[in-house]
């Protein structure tokens, strides 16, 4: 049983967004500042976290519906308040579809269980980790350079078109023939890790 009792306004509700620019920037609803926020327990805790972008953009945009249909960011976030006693701020305004990659984050604000309890909630349904994949492939050591491109340029296209990490071993970069990798690493959702190995091939 949760206890304590809500910790911020409910008139207050803090949007968080990406902008064009990928840069974090916070929104209001209300037409207040910030300092209507309620002022907060002392045994509250605040904990802050990314969540996936683009699990987050498909829940944003289910329209709600009587039937027993995925629920809307909306309906989730809030059982999950009413379940755990807590505040949660997501980013109800997230631009969808936008160029970044970057992936928002969600902030739960109550006692510490609380707290623990939503982000467990949460992240089995959001985390951007869950379906996270990694993939080592041989790719000729000599071909390196090639696939980098000049100053990096084609393996930073790859990156960004499939939000994949794509690492290159570090001991190519010395004159030691002996000691040269071919081993190439993809990390990222299974998808993109498909689509960058064929692009690395």
């Amino acid at each position: 049983m949760a206890e304590g009792v809500p910790v911020l306004s409910a008139r207050m509700r803090e949007n968080l967004f990406i902008g064009d620019n990928g840069t974090d920037s916070l929104e209001t609803e209300s037409q207040g500042s910030r300092d209507e926020i309620i002022e907060r327990d002392p045994g509250c805790v605040e904990d802050r976290f990314r969540v996936d972008r683009k699990k987050l953009e498909q829940m944003l945009q289910l329209v709600p519906s009587n039937d027993d249909s995925d629920e809307t960011a909306e309906d989730f976030f809030q059982r999950i308040m009413e379940e755990t006693n807590t505040q949660i701020t997501w980013p109800s305004k997230l631009k969808i579809g936008a160029k970044s990659k970057k992936d928002p984050h969600i902030k739960v604000i109550g006692y510490p269980e609380n707290v623990r309890s939503a982000k467990s909630k949460i992240l089995p349904v959001l985390d951007t980790k869950s379906n996270r994949v990694t993939l080592k492939m041989d790719v000729s050591h000599t071909e390196h350079s090639h696939v980098i491109g000049k100053g990096g340029n084609n393996i930073k296209r790859v990156m960004t078109e499939t939000g994949c990490h794509i690492h290159f071993p570090d001991s190519n970069r010395g004159s030691n023939l002996q000691e040269k990798s071919n081993q190439v690493s993809i990390a990222g959702q299974p998808d993109g890790v498909e689509i960058a190995r064929a692009q690395i091939r």
